[in-house]
């Protein structure tokens, strides 16, 4: 049962100067108040295994609209999305691409090489455990 108990995904922890750097790029995009802050989601995200090996940021787009009836959680029959949401979140991913490319902060953070093609070595010191997949 044991090797059954692996654990497939780290936490996923935003890099906090990536955090802060999308917040402020994205932010220009937006009106004031669009963005905000999330707590802990104890969901399964393998974005993780990205983080690991690049500084990134994960986030939520909205896709949230009551007039529209949008408005059940996912993994719900009645879940549905306002699609007029998909057009802020494709902007904002090259928002951040196009102000990462042009950041020479960014250009210097570099890659966490990986001891092997499937060993997650995670950027947080705490995580520093090496988990094989």
């Amino acid at each position: 049962f044991a090797p059954m108990m692996n654990i497939l995904f780290e936490p996923t922890i935003n890099d906090p100067q990536a955090a802060a750097k999308a917040r402020a790029w994205i932010g220009e995009l937006l009106p004031a108040g669009a963005l905000a802050e999330t707590g802990p989601w104890y969901a399964t995200e393998s974005f993780s295994k990205y983080l690991a090996r690049y500084r990134g940021a994960f986030g939520f787009l909205g896709v949230r609209n009551e007039e529209k009836g949008c408005c059940a959680e996912h993994h719900n029959e009645r879940f549905d999305v306002d699609e007029s949401a998909l057009r802020t979140g494709v902007e904002a991913l090259v928002k951040y691409a196009q102000a990462a490319a042009a950041d020479p902060e960014v250009a210097g953070w570099g890659y966490t090489q990986p001891d092997g093609p499937d060993v997650f070595v995670p950027r947080q010191p705490w995580l520093r455990k090496k988990a094989e997949f």
